[in-house]
């Protein structure tokens, strides 16, 4: 990634190695089997793509800002790509829908647009990679 701070979307994909009931804030407590979770999102702000991605690798040490943060404290981060200068936090997210991902938490992330939820759950990250190949690496 470049210095300047570009904006941009997102994938980011957490690993859970057993089930776990987790509260995500006000949406409630839900339970998240173990596999891959790909969360789906956009920093078209200030501090582009590589302040929101630094901070959504860090595990610990941040306050809890978004549905994400309640499901990062207990996974494993695996990765991120991204795409430059395009919101597409929604397409990513129907693409992750179309390849057979599950809803675990109808709204996760998704409180701002239609789409049902931004967070999707896949048993392996076999399915995941097509669409991950398409992007950069960050």
């Amino acid at each position: 990634m470049s210095s300047r701070p570009d904006r941009g979307s997102y994938l980011l994909l957490l690993a859970a190695s057993r089930t776990k009931r987790i509260s995500i804030g006000s949406l409630g407590r839900f339970e998240f089997p173990q596999g891959y979770y790909c969360y789906t999102g956009s920093a078209m702000g200030s501090g582009g793509l590589a302040s929101r991605l630094v901070r959504h690798k860090r595990r610990t040490g941040k306050s809890v800002r978004w549905h994400i943060d309640y499901l990062r404290a207990e996974t494993r981060y695996t990765g991120a790509w991204y795409d430059i200068n395009k919101n597409r936090e929604c397409e990513f997210a129907s693409m992750l829908a179309d390849a057979g991902g599950s809803v675990i938490v109808p709204g996760f992330g998704s409180s701002d647009c239609r789409c049902p939820s931004h967070l999707l759950h896949f048993e392996d990250d076999a399915l995941i990679r097509p669409l991950l190949d398409q992007l950069m690496p960050f």
